[in-house]
């Protein structure tokens, strides 16, 4: 098998295992207590369900020194075995003889291949609900393709790694093979422990997953953009318009793009990000979300998606919180209401100490902190800046030594470091982008203005996340603290343009166009237009 044949083997196969244990087995196990959440938030539950429990199996079993493949194994299979035995407790025998028995017929033959397709061929020409989807699994497919080849094709062709970091990760995960977790110190260890349990349980070796998990990784980031969109947009074809944008256009600088090519924490941890706001936005918008049951089931998930930001990467969860402050700042009205005020406080700060506890636990067993925390949370107060270009040191400091020299209005310094940081030049300007999140904030207030309250208020909030990204991306310039290492916002806030553009055109839609059909087409239309 050639180079090629073996890379594309390898992803499908990680795809597979890692998309099975976080999406497939969830959504077997929870979809009949999730139909109270709109269709894309519960792909998002099923998705933070299945990571949060991977990655706090392996911390426990690590940490207990009894982690291998057969006890990961069982505690997968674990919570099936439980709740099938509570539903069938009165012919739990019965049920299990079944199944053996048809193990056994597959297994020696007598219920061979035919039998088994043509009952799922059975089962799927009664699944009538994808026929009115059929453009958006079309779409969905589209996107997923798109992101194949403009992430897949390098590690196909190039068999590298991409970060220079790679072989600490390396070393920290191997080491895990031996119980020994946190080996180099305490670091938030989500992604290593994903990496980990896939190797252990699916036996694909740990160097392969470093080199092509980053695929499947940014997969899934383009798709819960994708989720996040389908949650908050009216109109059926907009959330695509972000999406495809994103990926396809050079609007944005390389380097926000950079770092997809690798299988990184950070990235990792972008992942749980807009699931994050999308369960805070659960509890609080009341239309959507108006029964009781569905409104626990968002703040049960906004916590466990917190929790999943700090433990792959504190810098996702200081983006998280920005997220956070911009739903506040939309949904002033209801969220600083004490009754949704504490709920939600209570939660985040549940979220906070469900990722902490393994790390404080080893912390106490005498375990130190890995050095990387003391950089990273050097950062927040550090007015140093690591340029996005090697050798290009000198104009980051030219940059930062005119911001010294003259006086300018925040709106300029903001734009400066847009265009220094995030966009192409020449492709847009950074007025367009500072002008598009101003656009947005404009088109909530007059949703609001016009008795359209949750709407206005998610427009709203989604224009104060990205504008502050853009604004602490310029903290140097401002004489702000900031939260991140300066070029990274860059990252965050082209992800955020995207969820920023799909917004626009569906609230200028939705002011156009009325009738569900009418806003049908003309989404479709503008999507082939962008």
């Amino acid at each position: 098998m050639s180079m090629k044949m073996l890379t594309i083997a390898q992803i499908t196969g990680t795809a597979a295992g890692y998309l099975g244990v976080t999406l497939l087995l969830p959504y077997l196990a929870l979809r009949k207590k999730l139909t109270g959440l709109a269709a894309p938030a519960r792909y998002m539950a099923y998705f933070v369900a299945g990571n949060f429990y991977i990655i706090n199996l392996v911390l426990v079993l690590q940490l207990l020194h009894i982690s291998s493949r057969w006890t990961l194994a069982l505690g997968t299979v674990l919570p099936f075995i439980v709740t099938g035995a509570a539903r069938h407790r009165n012919h739990f025998m019965e049920t299990a003889e079944h199944w053996a028995l048809n193990l056994r017929l597959a297994a020696e033959g007598q219920k061979g291949k035919k039998t088994i397709l043509l009952r799922l061929g059975t089962r799927l020409r009664n699944w009538r609900w994808l026929r009115p989807r059929g453009l958006d699994i079309i779409f969905t497919l589209g996107i997923c393709i798109l992101v194949l080849y403009m992430y897949g094709s390098n590690t196909v062709n190039v068999y590298g790694y991409c970060a220079s970091d790679m072989v600490m990760h390396n070393y920290w995960i191997n080491e895990m093979g031996q119980n020994h977790i946190f080996v180099d110190g305490i670091y938030p260890f989500g992604f290593h422990c994903v990496i980990y349990y896939l190797y252990e349980v699916f036996g694909i070796p740990v160097y392969v997953l470093l080199r092509v998990f980053g695929v499947v990784q940014t997969l899934m980031i383009h798709m819960m953009l994708l989720l996040f969109l389908k949650a908050l947009c009216k109109s059926r074809y907009a959330p695509y318009i972000g999406t495809v944008v994103y990926i396809m256009s050079d609007v944005f600088y390389e380097y926000t793009y950079y770092r997809y090519y690798a299988a990184l924490p950070q990235e990792f941890g972008m992942l749980f990000i807009l699931p994050a706001g999308c369960f805070c936005l659960a509890f609080l918008r009341k239309r959507e979300f108006a029964g009781r049951l569905a409104r626990e089931i968002g703040l049960i998930f906004f916590a466990l998606s917190v929790s999943l930001t700090l433990t792959a990467h504190f810098y996702d969860t200081a983006v998280a919180g920005l997220l956070c402050v911009g739903i506040g700042t939309g949904y002033c009205f209801r969220c600083f209401r004490w009754r949704y005020l504490k709920r939600l406080a209570i939660a985040g700060v549940t979220g906070i100490l469900l990722s902490v506890l393994p790390m404080a636990a080893a912390y106490v067993g005498g375990t130190p902190l890995q050095a990387s925390l003391y950089w990273g949370m050097s950062t927040i107060s550090s007015d140093s800046q690591e340029d996005i270009q090697e050798g290009s040191a000198s104009d980051g400091a030219a940059v930062e030594e005119e911001a010294a020299s003259e006086k300018e209005s925040p709106l300029d310094a903001v734009c400066e470091m847009v265009e220094y940081y995030t966009i192409n030049k020449g492709v847009v300007t950074p007025q367009f982008i500072v002008g598009s999140i101003g656009a947005l904030f404009l088109l909530g207030v007059l949703w609001i203005v016009l008795r359209k309250a949750d709407y206005g208020a998610t427009l709203i909030a989604v224009s104060v996340f990205t504008g502050l990204l853009a604004l602490l991306q310029a903290s140097g310039r401002l004489g702000l603290p900031g939260l991140l290492e300066v070029s990274r916002y860059s990252i965050y806030l082209a992800y955020g343009i995207a969820a920023v553009w799909s917004l626009c055109a569906d609230g200028v839609l939705l002011l156009l166009f009325k009738g569900e059909k009418l806003l049908k087409i003309s989404s479709a239309a503008a999507l082939a237009a962008a």
